[in-house]
């Protein structure tokens, strides 16, 4: 088993293990899942049933299952087929790879292809996520709503003791730490607990915001994370549309102090964002 060690303030995502550079790669096995994973963390999507799990690497642990895909009501469960691609990604956050998803119903033209992307970077637990739409259709579509991480089940189902919660308000409402495992924000959630009596934070929200409003979920044992614009984006005949808005979601820390500066500092790189900000103490 590899050796982690974190510092308390850290450049975004960064994984330090002993070794020499690992490879983000992507790969589909024999069972017809495709796999997405780097030294840090692991990415397994089933193409027959549109699901996928996330693996702590380090811990061998399936912190994510069962997470699922949908677009303005079409989802995984709706008879659709998934195809995917890969590309290479270099950009803030330094090189890795993404895997594209197209979401195609099975048995109607009018419906678009749904695209979803889950990106990885070498040395980084973090995953970016991001969604757009493909329009083969003869008339324009709008793009209303994108669930990049749909009941999603946390730690095989199993709650965290003393679980507590903190908002990501951004200036939309007040920040506040609650001690209950039932939250619905906007933006993101930090979720931090035990379990076995170890502890474990979980962060999940937007990330680049563009064009999209982004909300959060958290239901005991199940996390939700969407993009919403009850205007929508209108997609003309023959265009594909990738969306600027992207998602972030880290489930491999155990401090929620670091999992919370991993996130501020990502979210400050992909908005391009030049905040006054101090490391010293104040009382």
């Amino acid at each position: 088993m590899k050796t982690l060690v974190w510092a308390s303030v850290v450049p975004f995502g960064l994984y330090c293990a002993p070794g020499g550079v690992a490879a983000v790669e992507v790969k589909e096995d024999a069972s017809g899942r495709v796999i997405l994973s780097n030294e840090a963390i692991s990415l397994a999507f089933n193409l027959k049933n549109g699901t996928y799990a996330i693996t702590h690497k380090a811990t061998g642990q399936v912190v994510i299952d069962e997470a699922g895909l949908s677009a303005d009501c079409w989802g995984n469960a709706a008879d659709m087929h998934f195809k995917w691609i890969q590309e290479a990604v270099k950009d803030v956050f330094g090189e890795g790879r993404r895997l594209v998803l197209e979401m195609e119903h099975g048995g109607t033209r009018s419906v678009p292809v749904y695209l979803f992307s889950f990106t990885l970077y070498a040395h980084q637990g973090a995953i970016i996520m991001g969604f757009g739409l493909r329009n083969p259709l003869k008339n324009g579509v709008r793009l209303f709503k994108a669930v990049p991480l749909a009941h999603a089940r946390l730690f095989s189902g199993k709650p965290l003791d003393v679980p507590q919660t903190l908002n990501g308000a951004a200036g939309a409402d007040t920040p506040r730490v609650e001690a209950k495992s039932v939250r619905n924000c906007s933006n993101s959630l930090l979720l931090t607990g035990t379990l076995g009596g170890e502890r474990r934070s979980i962060v999940w929200g937007g990330l680049a915001y563009k064009e999209f409003g982004k909300w959060v979920e958290l239901k005991t044992s199940t996390l939700e994370m969407w993009a919403e614009d009850p205007v929508g984006r209108l997609v003309d005949p023959g265009q594909t549309y990738f969306s600027e808005d992207t998602f972030y979601l880290d489930v491999t820390q155990q401090d929620p102090f670091v999992a919370l500066e991993q996130y501020g500092l990502a979210m400050r790189a992909a908005n391009q964002a030049r905040p006054n900000v101090y490391d010293f103490p104040r009382l």
